[in-house]
């Protein structure tokens, strides 16, 4: 018997020459790439991972050559991860030249922005973090920077994403609590402005209305105790029914006398289920009435329930669904520092995540609106918290009042009658033929005068009581409305809410102005106010007429030689082809 038999099969095939061959040629190389690719060498990890940093729970920063940073803050870590920073030329991103996965991203830019930076790509191997710092150089040419925004692309779409403009490091920074993919700054330009009104129940609307507005929210549903609904919106009249208007309600929490009942939302903001059975109630009313969407104006909410009301415009959008409209209005947030406002109950962050129409309203401290005043601070603000395109600037047509420390807003007549009514000088009614009879309007005496204010674009006068307290009036006319209006083209906002627009005792030329916006045109409106002085016979008919500066209120008649009754009537107008404003009359005997 040989040796060999008493050998397994095993150790024959490796002490043959085959054998040989295949443990030096596959078997080694097999062990030796094992090794090299399993922990701890991991070969293929560490090639795949070339141009990655490691960041660990400490947190840490990755950078590119040009200046682009991205930092992790160490809150946001879960576990350590590797992450990598790199760019994509702007030319050769825009000409499609950056590989077949971007040319999708490169054609699907929208055309109402224009790239400005080069493609920035953050890449995470391993727990995504949450607490993200993003800052990029602001690109040349990108001017001006009030527009300028930040784009990521999803893989499907270009998403906007908050950003501050921090002009003095010339630099671009967005606070995320996502990871990016892939960035750029992109110049905004204008979209067509959505122009939009409240309606309350009888309201005053011109036949011009239909052609100008594109929205109209009527009023007369209120929230009510328990999270339940009152009232019902205001039906539209036979011109607005015809009109081609989208019709959205509003819901409110105060009424028309000032009164807010902070109480009741509150109240349904602080216990979940409640909360919860008010969104479905406002989404099954507007299914109900078959309204485009909804409105929802809440005034007065403790600031301490800015989460439970972010909550509930979260699940109010989840129950309106995709097809409705969500608006959203906030009240006017308070200046903190240069670069940070405090807004309430209001997250305007998370808001403008949420809703498709966030409605910001203006100051009605006419010194807001003076060349990089308030206003201006917080737009530039405010468009780096809600995308610019779903900010309407939320107007009101009524002039503003302030005395002893109170600001109230009255309307544009009620804010003239300060300036007096027609009086004649001497107070004599019963004058002789050719006698020389003067008149004046009795409140300019104690009065400044009507004045423009050339910064805030906004006409003012000041007078004193019978307490003699200082009363002074700033005049919401055409001309501030104007002015206001220009922040929207300065910002392509989306558009502009105008409340108690549709007032027949507005100024007449702010519907000329509106008309006009819908072609993102503001017509220079340059008032001179003046008083119309008529005299009537006993007929009505006009006999004299005269224009006086409104500095100058006077007017001096005399009485003709045939004797009778007549009228001197006064109006204050602040356009030679407006309408006026009645002061009154008074009669002589001749």
């Amino acid at each position: 018997m040989s040796l060999n038999s008493n050998k397994n099969p095993f150790e024959l095939i490796f002490e043959s020459r085959m054998g040989g061959i295949v443990i030096n040629f596959v078997l080694i190389p097999l062990l030796i790439l094992s090794a090299m690719l399993l922990p701890p060498i991991s070969l293929a990890d560490r090639v795949l991972s070339i141009g990655y940093e490691s960041i660990d729970s400490d947190g840490g920063a990755i950078q590119d050559p040009d200046g682009a940073q991205v930092t992790f803050l160490p809150e946001g870590i879960e576990r350590s991860f590797k992450a990598k920073l790199s760019t994509v030329p702007r030319s050769l991103f825009l000409e499609g030249a950056a590989g077949s996965e971007l040319l999708a991203a490169a054609e699907s830019i929208p055309p109402n922005l224009v790239m400005k930076s080069p493609l920035y790509s953050v890449q995470i191997k391993g727990t995504e973090p949450t607490k993200v710092v993003l800052k990029i150089p602001i690109p040349n040419e990108s001017e001006p920077y009030n527009t300028l925004d930040l784009y990521a692309w999803s893989g499907e779409s270009w998403e906007w994403i908050p950003n501050q403009i921090i002009e003095a490091e010339d630099a671009i920074e967005a606070n995320l609590d996502f990871v990016p993919g892939s960035v750029a700054a992109m110049q905004t330009h204008p979209v067509n402005p959505q122009i939009s009104a409240d309606y309350d129940a009888n309201a005053f609307v011109p036949d011009i209305a239909g052609n100008t507005l594109l929205e109209v929210n009527p009023t007369g549903l209120f929230l009510d105790s328990d999270g339940n609904l009152v009232g019902e919106p205001a039906p539209l009249p036979a011109n607005l029914q015809t009109a081609d208007v989208t019709v959205i309600p509003t819901i409110r929490n105060w009424f028309s006398d000032g009164s807010i009942r902070s109480d009741l939302v509150d109240n349904m903001l602080i216990d979940p289920d409640t909360r919860d059975r008010h969104a479905q109630l406002v989404a099954q009313t507007i299914e109900q009435y078959g309204y485009a969407g909804v409105d929802i104006d809440y005034r007065g909410i403790s600031p301490e329930l800015k989460p439970m009301f972010t909550n509930f415009v979260e699940k109010l959008r989840e129950y309106l669904g995709p097809d409705k409209q969500l608006s959203v209005r906030v009240e006017l947030p308070a200046p903190v520092s240069a670069d940070t406002w405090e807004t309430g109950a209001y997250d305007w962050r998370a808001i403008g995540r949420i809703a498709n129409v966030v409605k910001i309203p203006t100051s009605p401290d006419p010194r807001a609106y003076v060349p990089d005043g308030q206003m201006e601070a917080m737009l530039n603000w405010g468009v780096g918290e809600i995308n610019r395109y779903k900010i309407q600037l939320l107007l009101s047509t009524r002039s503003t009042e302030q005395a002893n420390g109170i600001t109230q807003n009255i309307g544009y007549q009620e804010a003239l009658s300060p300036l007096g009514a027609v009086s004649i000088v001497g107070n004599e009614n019963i004058v002789a033929p050719g006698q020389t009879i003067d008149f004046t309007l009795n409140g300019l005496q104690a009065s400044t005068g009507v004045q423009f204010d050339e910064n805030s674009g906004t006409y003012w006068f000041a007078y004193l009581d019978a307490n003699n307290a200082q009363h002074t009036i700033y005049l919401e006319n055409a001309a501030s409305i104007a002015r206001k209006l220009q922040y929207i083209p300065e910002y392509n906002l989306r558009g502009v809410a105008i409340q108690n627009l549709l007032n027949e005792n507005n100024d007449s030329q702010i519907w000329q102005v509106v008309e006009k916006f819908n072609e993102l045109i503001i017509p220079p409106v340059e008032n001179k106010f003046s008083i119309v002085w008529q005299v009537q016979n006993q007929d009505g008919g006009v006999i004299a007429e005269e224009k006086s500066d409104l500095s100058n209120p006077n007017y001096r008649w005399t009485a003709p030689e045939a004797g009778g009754s007549y009228q001197v009537v006064a109006a204050i107008s602040s356009d030679q082809q407006a309408g006026t404003v009645d002061r009154g009359a008074v009669a002589l005997l001749v």
